[in-house]
């Protein structure tokens, strides 16, 4: 059933996937000894635990889209220090910056009142944020997705208890940083998953509403149920954020998505 959900990526028509061929080499089995990677992280360095949290995501991204075979084979082999000449040049330079983020929230950590969730929606989705953003909607459609954003955001860090790291940081402006390939930072885009009701292209539409029709299905598994609702709430929030040529394009892909859908509601008599 999941291929049929497929659309936030299938859709997108300049999406043609990682090409690169690794091999064997895992990145999960060689991305190790974070701290090693030039600039080396100290023991005592700020916020060492999430820096190294956030550096193993960076260094697993940058494995999985960018090294080579034979970067994968050195460092499998010998080690991050002894490769690291071999790996994209600016990673020290990104490695340095993540630290100097990190000595900030270390800072912005002890004044509490600065860093609250209030303080971290008006930063992430301060209305410059939103500057050449959701063109083409109209001012009433445009503003009511900002505003849902915003309130989704607060309830969200509110109840889910985000801690004083992650909202120091997106106070901070480190933005996707924050939640580097977490599900949190997918869900807090321009935007949010949830404030979209719908993308304007007809198609899509109606392909949206085939899919929530069919998640309402009592004869299906509720945990697939609602992974269905939460990949329609992702795909009108990516749809709405696209330019709006970019965005009218997507129409024959959600037409052609749409079938496998309506056979489904069929077969299950939803």
């Amino acid at each position: 059933m999941a291929e049929h959900l497929r659309p936030p990526e299938a859709l997108d028509d300049d999406d043609h996937g990682d090409d690169h061929d690794h091999g064997d080499l895992a990145c999960d089995d060689i991305v190790r000894d974070i701290a090693t990677y030039p600039p080396a992280l100290a023991d005592d360095a700020p916020e060492r635990a999430w820096q190294l949290e956030i550096r193993t995501h960076v260094l697993t991204d940058d494995c999985e889209h960018v090294w080579t075979v034979e970067n994968r084979e050195c460092i499998a082999a010998r080690g991050a220090a002894a490769c690291t000449a071999q790996l994209p040049a600016d990673l020290p330079n990104r490695l340095t910056k993540l630290s100097e983020l990190a000595g900030k929230i270390v800072e912005a950590r002890k004044k509490p009142a600065t860093i609250g969730c209030k303080q971290v929606v008006a930063a992430h989705y301060a209305d410059i944020r939103w500057k050449n953003r959701l063109e083409g909607y109209t001012a009433k459609a445009r503003q009511q997705m900002i505003a849902d954003s915003r309130k989704l955001m607060l309830k969200a860090c509110t109840t889910d208890q985000w801690s004083d790291s992650a909202r120091a940081c997106l106070v901070l402006g480190g933005a996707d940083l924050c939640f580097f390939r977490t599900p949190i930072r997918r869900m807090w885009g321009y935007p949010a998953d949830g404030s979209v009701k719908a993308t304007g292209v007809a198609e899509c539409d109606d392909y949206d509403a085939a899919v929530s029709r069919l998640a309402k299905c009592s004869a299906m598994n509720q945990d697939v149920r609602d992974s269905m609702m939460r990949t329609s709430a992702a795909l009108r929030a990516q749809i709405a954020g696209l330019p709006p040529d970019e965005r009218a394009r997507r129409g024959p892909g959600c037409r052609a998505a749409l079938k496998p859908i309506s056979d489904m509601i069929a077969t299950f008599g939803c």
